[in-house]
């Protein structure tokens, strides 16, 4: 358990910014517990047909931070100002993006359920929690 556990905490620390090189449990507990959720869901999230993937695939192939921007918005409780300052962008442009992602996958960010799945499949796509570097 405790060699789970440090695993755990390691693969936390190493995936976020700004935290401490070294923690504990105590210290990261909530980054912690979201991991464990995720792991145990990872199966179930995003489907194969779900828009996460698509999303995902079409950012590869059309080479778009779409699935970026979705995080970053996510990540910003969906406070646009403070998210395009996040993305170096003018909040014309996160809005323009946040359209194109309804637009060509249906996601409905008014929706909660919606908004818990597309987190949750971009969690385990590893954009989740947001990190400032192009994946």
């Amino acid at each position: 358990g405790s060699r789970r556990a440090a695993h755990l905490v390691l693969r936390v620390l190493g995936a976020r910014e700004g935290l401490p090189e070294v923690a504990g449990e105590e210290d990261i507990r909530a980054a912690l517990d979201a991991l464990r959720v995720t792991d145990a869901v990872a199966a179930l999230t995003p489907p194969p047909d779900g828009p996460v993937r698509a999303l995902l695939a079409y950012d590869e192939e059309h080479r778009t931070d779409l699935a970026r921007t979705l995080a970053a918005y996510l990540d910003r409780f969906g406070d646009v100002p403070a998210t395009a300052k996040l993305l170096a962008v003018h909040p014309n442009t996160l809005r323009y993006r946040l359209r194109r992602l309804h637009d060509l996958f249906g996601v409905d960010l008014a929706d909660p359920d919606t908004r818990l799945v597309a987190e949750l499949g971009l969690r385990a796509a590893g954009l989740l929690p947001w990190a400032a570097a192009p994946h």
